[in-house]
């Protein structure tokens, strides 16, 4: 009898233990630093990606995750020759987050793909690419060179100086850019359904503006004189009615010249409102 209930108290603990163990490992953090990076290639699934300033020349990573079973989720970071590789991937169904915590130094290239992660970055002389389907992208005080598209997210970018040529992209969602400087480089600013916003903030306005929408569907709201308008035909990547796609419409472009052709700077929407303000 008394090895029965030894027996039993063994077996309890041992299913507490293997509990207490599987609660643990749903939420993960882990931390490294390194030395000599010039660029950094994350591919998320589903992780956000918070780029801020290093108070060295280290980048320095802390990875947040909690998913649930948490042995689905799976990632790799390889540091190979001055570039940093960081990769998510998953085992079947999972239900979680996870969050890539960057502190960088400046003029680090980033380049990040996801499927329904964010992006978030924060006081940095930086050249970033990253292509997201439903993510949110916001920028906050950087320059540099900004290649930014996203399917069904919004972008905000704040206070942000614009360097080289750069593209603010959202399929259905609103890309709103406030300058924090004179423009330097070519720039493209677009929405196919959403709306379409350039705030120069008081910097001077330079190059050559222009505005685009569709004719019969989009909407300028401009605080700067319209120099002349024409229009061109072209087909439509978007509408209300599902059998106006892929057929040509009417598109109408305003433009705003100044004593200087270039920069050339593109605010674009379809069925949105493209908005320039001074």
């Amino acid at each position: 009898m008394i090895v029965k209930r030894l027996g039993v108290c063994i077996t309890i603990l041992l299913e507490v233990l293997l509990t207490n163990n599987a609660i643990a490992s749903d939420n993960e953090n882990y931390e490294e630093s390194f030395e000599n990076i010039k660029s950094i290639n994350v591919e998320s699934v589903s992780g956000d990606l918070i780029l801020t300033r290093s108070s060295d020349d280290k980048v320095h990573l802390n990875m947040e995750s909690d998913y649930t079973p948490a042995q689905n989720f799976k990632y790799n970071i390889e540091p190979d020759n001055g570039v940093l590789k960081i990769r998510e991937s998953f085992i079947g169904s999972t239900s979680g987050y996870s969050s890539w915590i960057l502190e960088i130094p400046d003029q680090v290239d980033i380049s990040f793909k996801s499927a329904s992660g964010s992006l978030t970055i924060e006081y940095l002389e930086i050249n970033v690419r990253s292509n997201v389907a439903s993510g949110d992208i916001k920028i906050t005080k950087c320059s540099g060179e900004f290649n930014i598209s996203t399917a069904s997210g919004d972008i905000e970018a704040t206070g942000v100086s614009v360097r080289n040529e750069s593209i603010f992209n959202s399929a259905s969602g609103n890309v709103e850019i406030v300058l924090g400087d004179e423009v330097k480089g070519d720039l493209k600013i677009s929405s196919v359904s959403g709306d379409a916003l350039l705030d120069y903030h008081g910097n001077p306005v330079t190059g050559t503006v222009k505005i685009e929408i569709r004719e019969d569907k989009g909407r300028v709201e401009s605080e700067l004189p319209i120099g002349y308008e024409e229009t061109t035909w072209k087909v439509a990547r978007n509408s209300q009615n599902s059998e106006e796609i892929g057929k040509e419409k009417s598109f109408l472009t305003k433009t705003i010249t100044t004593s200087n052709e270039h920069p050339l700077i593109l605010i674009s929407t379809e069925i949105g409102t493209a908005i320039l303000k001074k």
